[in-house]
This record gives structure tokens, C-alpha cells and sequence, in this order.
């Protein structure tokens, strides 16, 4: 099941971000901690997949900048972040943005699967990390 969650309150949406900086393993082990209740409000205003009660993938859209996307790693591969992508092209037919840590190799890929190219790089002046930046357009 893939739905819409709407705006959180400031407190949910600050616990969202501290969020996105742990490490995949982490969210994963975060998440099966999580009550179905716990995790709609942690994950409002962003696009979650479900399974069986458990968030298994979700996307934030800030515009049109995916902000977010993360798909559970046993969920890897069974069309879900096509499927959420799918919904942003949607929302957002004239173009998306992105940007991905360089070191990611399997999400790059599978950004240029779903037709975005590379338009740039740079580093997080935070961390340091490369920055793959990408855009998708309909045209």
C-alpha cells in the first residue's frame, strides 16, 4: 500500500531529518521499533510505502526536489522506488531534482534507470561528502 501522509507538526518534521542523516541499517532497525501510528506521523508529508503494517519505503518531495528516498533493503529491487518515483513524475511532469552522495553507486544507477541524468557535483560543506546532482525532465 502506497499513500500520501500529510504535514506533520514541527516536532515530528525536526525527528524526520535527524532521521535522514543515520544510515540505511539504522532506519531499518528504527522502523521495526516504530508503532504504525509512530511511523505515519514520522513520515508526514511524504509519500510511504506499507507492508503488512511495517513502512517498508517512503519520498519526500520538497517541490519538485526529492528530498528523500529510501526503500528498505530486503524491499530493494521489488519496484517500490519506481513506484514512488512514478508518483513524483506525476506531481511534477515538467522536471525533478535530486542530489545523491557520489559513493552511492546503486542509487545513482537507479536514478539514471528512471531517466535522470547527471547535471553536476559538489561536496556537503557539512560532512565533506560528494554530491551527485541530477535532473529528470519530460521533454
Amino acid at each position: 500500500t502506497v499513500y500520501y501522509v500529510r504535514q506533520a507538526s514541527a516536532p515530528t518534521a525536526i525527528l524526520s531529518r535527524r532521521l535522514t542523516n543515520c544510515s540505511p541499517v539504522r532506519l531499518a532497525i528504527m522502523f521495526e521499533r516504530l508503532t504504525p501510528e509512530a511511523r505515519r506521523a514520522l513520515f508526514a508529508a511524504r509519500w510511504v510505502a506499507e507492508a503488512s503494517g511495517n513502512v517498508v519505503a517512503f519520498m519526500a518531495l520538497e517541490g519538485n526536489f526529492i528530498d528523500q528516498l529510501f526503500v528498505a533493503p530486503q524491499w530493494q529491487g521489488k519496484a517500490l522506488g519506481a513506484r514512488l518515483m512514478a508518483l513524483a513524475k506525476l506531481r511534477h511532469p515538467h522536471g525533478l531534482a535530486l542530489h545523491c552522495a557520489q559513493q552511492n553507486w546503486p542509487a545513482i544507477a537507479f536514478y539514471r534507470r528512471q531517466g535522470f541524468i547527471v547535471v553536476g557535483y559538489h561536496r556537503n560543506p557539512e560532512h565533506g561528502i560528494g554530491i551527485t546532482d541530477l535532473r529528470w525532465s519530460n521533454r
